[in-house]
């Protein structure tokens, strides 16, 4: 039986039909998806959740007959308008929840971005149209979730998630990017998740490390672990205190402390060629 917060989520995949081999399930559900899989290993915390479920596909979106919009709308959802661009950003949740304002849970559909932010008008390339009337946020690093994606099977349905790797890697640049401190440190707790629920398997992260470098990712690879390097240095360092205030937040009683949080990350590393 499936974890009941994954319940939307599994909604969700049904609605998508044929689109669900297309895109490939990001963002925060991620790790519980992982808790499913005998691979991972339970951890003594409990995982970080959030309720939105992104969804990445790439620039442009294969027609697969019906416009996946259509096929959405045909399955209960509706399209919600963000005023804060133009064009708008969309969103979509449950016809119930009508379209004025956004749900607890919903769905966002986010693209690779090449380049600049803007094209050579000065004009913003985000949101961009991938698919007729579907309209995705471009993101920095989005790639890399993109390549060598492993699929999973919930509740008889078979999806996309990234590889352990991908995700550690985007995860720790996108963090560097956020506009705040509870941003940065929220992207760090679902890497030391991931890193846990990997604890004595992490030959493969390094061999999807690798992987990645083989494709031309290996500057990302190894940025991505110097950002942690510095982050997890010891148990004072922003990491290591960002993950212990976030799981501390959510249950006191599972969360690690500064120093755990510092000692798993370091042999996380050290177990890592291309750390040394």
């Amino acid at each position: 039986m499936s974890d009941p917060r994954l319940n939307e989520l599994i909604h969700v995949l049904h609605a998508l039909e044929d689109y669900r081999a297309s895109v490939v399930l990001i963002g925060g559900l991620v790790p519980l998806v992982y808790r499913t899989l005998s691979e991972f290993q339970p951890t003594r915390h409990n995982t970080l959740v959030t309720l939105d479920i992104d969804l990445a596909v790439p620039e442009t979106l294969p027609m697969l007959g019906t416009p996946l919009r259509e096929v959405l709308k045909q399955n209960g959802y509706v399209a919600v308008h963000s005023r804060l661009s133009d064009p708008p950003i969309q969103f979509f949740q449950r016809e119930e929840f009508g379209t004025d304002t956004l749900a607890a849970t919903y769905i966002e559909f986010l693209a690779p971005l090449k380049g600049s932010e803007t094209d050579r008008t000065g004009n913003p390339k985000s949101p961009k149209e991938v698919q007729q009337n579907l309209r995705a946020q471009l993101l920095r690093y989005l790639d890399l979730l993109l390549i060598d994606s492993i699929s999973v099977t919930l509740d008889s349905i078979e999806f996309r998630v990234p590889s352990p790797a991908s995700y550690v890697v985007q995860k720790v640049l996108a963090s560097q990017r956020r506009g705040s401190r509870e941003g940065t440190e929220k992207d760090l707790t679902y890497v030391y998740d991931v890193v846990m629920l990997l604890r004595g398997r992490w030959e493969r992260i390094e061999s999807d490390l690798n992987h990645l470098c083989d494709k031309g990712k290996e500057r990302q690879v190894r940025e991505a672990i110097e950002i942690l390097t510095f982050a997890f240095a010891d148990e004072d360092s922003s990491g290591s205190r960002g993950v212990n205030r976030v799981l501390s937040a959510a249950d006191s009683a599972s969360a690690p402390s500064t120093t755990a949080v510092a000692i798993v990350m370091n042999e996380f590393l050290a177990a890592i060629a291309l750390g040394r």
